[in-house]
């Protein structure tokens, strides 16, 4: 496993608590977030069993992915301090490895596997995250800002967790008739 190349997590309180593993707990189980859970569930299991994607086309999710690297190349500098917001299985950080890298997610089953690429990972809703104010020079949310209960109270912690002057990135999928 890759070691993190952040210091202490900027966190603003304690977690709830922490699984087997050390990952921090900042949201208390719901039936929002079991849902969640069971949808990651089957994505990891489709991962596994075919190597796909069963929401989205593998095409789809490359170019989404390729598109949000663009982009982030553009904006990251050596040593800014990242987070993403919704990390999933940390791909898009996975090759900033001279910066800090943080995820967030709902997931604990993604998490553990976006911790083995040395990212900073813990367990929140983006509706209260545990990020001190101004911790990150660069936020990326990409495909997981439409699935929130509350848009405008993500959208407005995700900004009060950027720097003054940082770069936030929200990316959606849409689908075209």
């Amino acid at each position: 496993m890759l070691e993190a190349k952040s210091g202490p997590a900027p966190y603003r309180r304690q977690p709830l608590r922490r699984t087997e593993r050390g990952i921090p707990v900042f949201s208390e189980t719901s039936e929002y977030i079991r849902n969640y859970d069971d949808i990651s569930s089957r994505h990891l299991k489709s991962l596994e069993e075919t190597g796909g994607n069963p929401f989205t086309s593998e095409t789809t999710w490359s170019t989404l992915d390729q598109s949000t690297l663009d982009i982030m190349n553009r904006f990251v500098r050596p040593g800014d301090v990242l987070l993403d917001a919704g990390v999933g299985l940390g791909g898009l950080l996975s090759g900033f490895t001279e910066n800090s890298r943080y995820g967030v997610d709902m997931s604990l089953d993604y998490l553990e596997l976006t911790r083995q690429r040395g990212i900073d990972v813990c367990m929140a809703m983006l509706e209260d995250p545990p990020y001190e104010d101004e911790a990150f020079d660069v936020v990326i949310s990409t495909d997981v800002l439409e699935h929130v209960l509350d848009f405008y109270g993500a959208t407005r912690e995700m900004a009060g967790c950027s720097s003054r002057g940082a770069t936030c990135q929200r990316v959606f999928l849409s689908k075209r008739t």
